[in-house]
């Protein structure tokens, strides 16, 4: 069953990703609003560290695995309030420490 695809009538009738709801089927959708000051500061600013989870993201592994990074002390973080967070160059250095995979069997 890896190869299945769903057909287009297994699809629902509801909007699907990207589709605005209130667009009617098959026409234009409405124009969109600006967009809030903290969404614009957010796509315009680089971000300098990342949580936990977006760490994870970032290096593809699950979240269990970077905290356990972190406890090892393999993975250095720092405390802002109640968030830990991970400095983008702490992630490049991890990874540059990392042995590089030389290929065959499973990776």
């Amino acid at each position: 069953m890896s190869g299945w695809r769903p057909d287009l009538d297994d699809a629902p009738d509801g909007p699907t990703i990207g589709q605005d709801a209130a667009a009617p089927k098959g026409g234009r959708r409405p124009a969109r609003s600006m967009p809030a000051a903290s969404e614009v500061a957010q796509r315009a600013l680089p971000r300098l560290a990342l949580r936990v989870a977006d760490a994870a993201l970032a290096l593809g592994v699950s979240t269990r695995t970077v905290k356990r990074l972190l406890a090892s002390r393999e993975l250095r973080a720092r405390r802002l309030g109640r968030s830990v967070l991970i400095e983008w160059r702490e992630l490049e250095r991890f990874l540059s420490a990392q042995p590089e995979w030389e290929g065959g069997g499973d990776g």
